[in-house]
């Protein structure tokens, strides 16, 4: 069944709203609160909740019925509510056409109920269900939406808040009690009103929708169309929690009039120090790309409140006019460093330019906000300036660091506008996109230690680098030029903050490859409150294991495009590790797991399931590791050792035994089963492969 939700569209030009905001107050869509899902557990502990994603109609242009995604009905999502500690139960049932999941957007879950793509199977369509269930260990705004076709799926209006309260913290530090949640989007529609195609079949749109992003010409607040009015009550605080849930567009809030706000928090909750962001005066200067926005440019990412996508802001905003008066909060344009595209008429291949235009597109109202009763006499609301005790990350504890390289297919790219984004070297100079990475290609770390992230941005552009299951701290931004050495300059982070979402700003030097900008910051793998619950290694997830946790540019088609990774977390008294590289047949991608200890006379058993039944199976064991293109797949093991096998009447083949004497200590192991399978493309299916060590 679908749901119709009516939304009113302004009927006049919102940059009217802008010059006079006071006269066009019949263009304004009323603020709308997202719906609250409805806790149906009765411990006060629990918060137990039913989402369902299916298709509905909803109404961005008045008269017009586009089809959307959504969950329960209504775009954003209904608002999930609970306190600190609080177990989160969320049934979810799956009734779209295609598969999807639910992924909680910077909360820190136990490994597979993180809701990725390969920490979970995909909840198959047309009726599939999963039950997430999770103790909340944070205070802070989350969200949640898909890790399936996630460009698309958001785009069609897959996301909600999720918003965990800490009442005690919150009522000795006497914050305001007066909340909204403020969900920013923005929509692109075709010229009947439906959502726009994901990718442009036109080469050069295509070029420029993957590189860019899509941004949409409608901007949304809580799923209506901007401007909204926001009625207030004159000298009453209230808590703003706000999210930017777009698919690519930066957004940056600013105010007109004397207005003093306060930024208490973000992605991982309360700040230490409360900020008072700068208003945000409006420019249509383009920065200079011969300098950084840092140091030279006129664009300033303190100035207003600033969200890459995904990103979080907790602030304070007193309402202070005039009975009757209004207040005009506007999204002002980001050059985030898009691109232009174009054919080369002497090889008909694309060539890239930068997008004039980027960061001088007119402001845009978001909220009029309309203010009542009269001015208070009393002083004006200041937050207490200690808010929080972050614990900062010891860089004497540091064990190494992970490098990723954000960087897409350098020009010319070829006439039918394919270009490849990625994140991760597999050598110098030797992308390798995420379609194409293996486990064994993945960041591998110890539960418990810290690390350093080193984002490094090889393009000319702004990317928000987001990761899974961990919080980080940045700690610096360092400017690398190899031909200006002006521009080689460390820029420290001055405010401390856990986060999971972030701005690594563009490179700034010409020609390509001469210069690149580099994000550092600490991250504890830390599984405090979610203790054994944390594993997750070979990227094909089971129902029992998770297959990684996701690192990726939250700019959503890049991400789909290829600009994305994961690393693997594993506990130290480990025996078996999880490789992946398993090939698909016709039952999917048979599992192989080991158990026990390899100790002179410990029982120890290996499992396979989930291949096909009553055949042969060749289990190779090798002392080494392989990792060689074979049968359309990759025989992990040097082939050292092979037993031939056979699996029962359910596809299972169960080996127990106690270990041998004599093996030396740290000695490898690497396992994989082979079948023959008549059904599938290549012949023959393939587990996962298995390493041990012994101890």
């Amino acid at each position: 069944m679908q749901t119709t939700v009516t939304r009113i569209w302004p009927l006049l030009p919102m940059l009217a709203l802008a010059v006079c905001a006071s006269a066009a107050s019949a263009q304004l869509s009323p603020f709308v609160e997202p719906p609250v899902a409805a806790d149906v557990n009765p411990d006060p502990t629990i918060v137990e909740v039913f989402l369902e994603a299916a298709e509905a109609d909803i109404e961005y242009v008045e008269g017009v019925a586009t089809s959307v995604f959504a969950y329960n009905g209504s775009i954003p999502g209904p608002t999930i509510e609970a306190n600190l500690g609080d177990t989160l139960i969320v049934h979810f049932t799956n009734n779209l056409s295609e598969e999807t999941t639910v992924h909680w957007h910077g909360v820190e879950t136990p490994a597979i109920m993180d809701g990725s793509h390969i920490a979970q199977r995909p909840v198959a369509a047309n009726g599939g269900t999963f039950t997430y269930e999770f103790t909340l260990l944070d205070a802070s705004l989350f969200w949640y939406h898909p890790h399936v076709r996630t460009d698309v799926q958001v785009e069609k209006g897959l996301y909600g808040a999720l918003l965990v309260h800490d009442p005690v913290t919150d009522a000795a530090l006497g914050l305001p009690t007066s909340e909204r949640i403020l969900i920013l989007d923005d929509v692109q529609l075709d010229e009947s009103g439906q959502i726009a195609p994901a990718i442009p079949s036109d080469p050069l749109e295509k070029v420029t929708t993957i590189l860019n992003g899509r941004l949409g010409e409608v901007l949304l607040v809580n799923g209506v169309p901007a401007p909204v009015s926001l009625p207030v009550t004159n000298g009453v605080p209230e808590r703003w929690r706000i999210v930017n849930v777009a698919n690519s567009r930066f957004f940056r809030m600013g105010w007109d009039g004397d207005q003093t706000i306060w930024r208490i928090g973000g992605d991982g909750g309360l700040l230490e120090h409360p900020l008072e962001p700068q208003p945000y005066v409006s420019s249509t200067d383009a920065p200079d790309r011969g300098g950084s926005y840092e140091h030279g440019g006129s664009a300033d990412p303190n100035e207003g409140i600033f969200l890459t996508n995904g990103e979080r802001a907790d602030v304070v905003w007193e309402p202070f006019a005039n009975d009757g008066g209004t207040q005009l909060v506007s999204n002002y344009d980001w050059h985030k460093g898009s691109h232009s595209a174009a054919f080369d008429p002497r090889t008909g291949n694309i060539v890239l330019g930068d997008l004039l235009s980027d960061g001088t597109a007119p402001s845009t109202p978001l909220l009029l906000v309309e203010v009542s009763g009269p001015l208070g006499g009393g002083p004006l609301y200041e937050p207490p300036a200690l808010l929080s005790d972050i614990e900062e990350l010891d860089p004497n504890e540091v064990v190494g660091t992970m490098t990723l390289h954000m960087g897409h297919t350098p020009p010319p790219l070829p006439p039918s506008g394919d270009v490849g984004m990625f994140i991760q070297l597999k050598a110098p100079g030797q992308p390798i996109p995420f379609a194409q990475l293996t486990s064994l290609d993945a960041r591998d770390v110890l539960v418990g230690e810290t690390w350093i992230w080193e984002v490094v941005n090889l393009s000319h552009m702004d990317h928000p680098f987001h990761t899974h299951g961990f919080f980080f701290e940045p700690f610096e931004i360092e400017y690398q030029d190899d031909v200006v050495p002006a521009n080689n300059i460390v820029v420290p982070v001055e405010v401390l903050e856990r986060k999971d979402t972030v701005r690594v700003p563009a490179r700034l030097g010409e020609p390509p490859g001469t210069s690149r900008t580099i994000l550092r910051a600490y991250v504890k793998f830390d599984d405090t409150g979610r203790e054994g619950l944390v594993r997750a290694e070979g990227l094909d997830p089971s129902a029992n294991d998770s297959g990684g946790w996701l690192a990726h540019c939250h700019i959503l088609e890049h991400a789909a495009s290829g600009m994305m990774t994961f690393f693997e977390t594993r506990y130290a008294d480990q025996t078996f590790w999880l490789l992946g590289a398993g090939l698909a047949g016709t039952t999917g991608i048979p599992q192989l797991r080991g158990s026990g200890q390899l100790t002179s006379g410990s029982p120890v058993a290996l499992d396979l399931t989930g291949a096909v039944e009553s055949t042969p199976v060749f289990l190779f064991l090798g002392f080494d590791l392989l990792a060689e293109p074979f049968r359309q797949g990759v025989l992990v093991p040097t082939p050292d050792l092979l037993f031939t096998l056979g699996t029962d009447g359910a596809g299972e083949l169960h080996l127990a035994d106690t270990w041998p004497p004599g093996m030396a200590a740290g000695t490898e192991l690497f396992w994989q089963a082979w079948l023959p399978d008549a059904g599938a493309p290549a012949g023959a299916q393939a587990s996962n492969a298995i390493k041990s060590i012994t101890p």
